[in-house]
């Protein structure tokens, strides 16, 4: 399970399934490192392995920056892709954290920061997951991407499996 690495449960706002680390200085919670712990640590062979990929994100309430702090309080909701997709270009601001190959949306003016993959991310861990030879790929949940009558991340995925 290679998502839900921050939420209620954390201390500091982070991404909820970031490729890599980046630039989370509070902790190394990332795709890149529970693979590496699971085929490296734990000795899985890599094709026993799949990366999760999250159809969903998470909106931290009390926090207006990625990484901030939370001081105890880190509330968050679950949100499905197809909430997500709505919310973007409609007064919240798309950003891309290229370290961690994932973006976020920032609530202007606001204490409200949603962390989520869209069709890109998704790409980079299906890019990812080929080039560690892993086993595939699977997804969380497979209804919240089905945007105007389109699973846009499916879609995303079967061609770049299949390229």
């Amino acid at each position: 399970m290679t998502y839900d690495f921050h939420g209620s449960w954390s201390d500091h706002c982070g991404h909820n399934s970031p490729l890599y680390t980046g630039n989370d200085t509070f902790d190394d919670a990332s795709c890149d490192s529970a693979i590496d712990y699971i085929v490296n640590t734990r000795v899985v062979r890599s094709d026993k392995v799949n990366l999760g990929i999250a159809f969903f994100g998470r909106k931290f309430l009390t926090c207006g920056e990625m990484y901030e702090k939370c001081a105890g309080n880190c509330s968050d909701e679950y949100m499905q892709y197809y909430t997500i997709h709505g919310l973007i270009g409609s007064g919240w601001q798309e950003k891309w954290d290229d370290a961690s190959k994932v973006p976020y949306l920032i609530q202007p003016g606001g204490k409200n920061i949603i962390s989520y993959d869209n069709a890109r991310s998704i790409k980079e861990k299906v890019k990812y997951s080929i080039s560690k030879n892993l086993g595939g790929v699977f997804v969380w949940d497979i209804t919240g991407d089905y945007v105007n009558n389109e699973n846009i991340f499916l879609d995303v995925i079967y061609k770049e499996i299949n390229k």
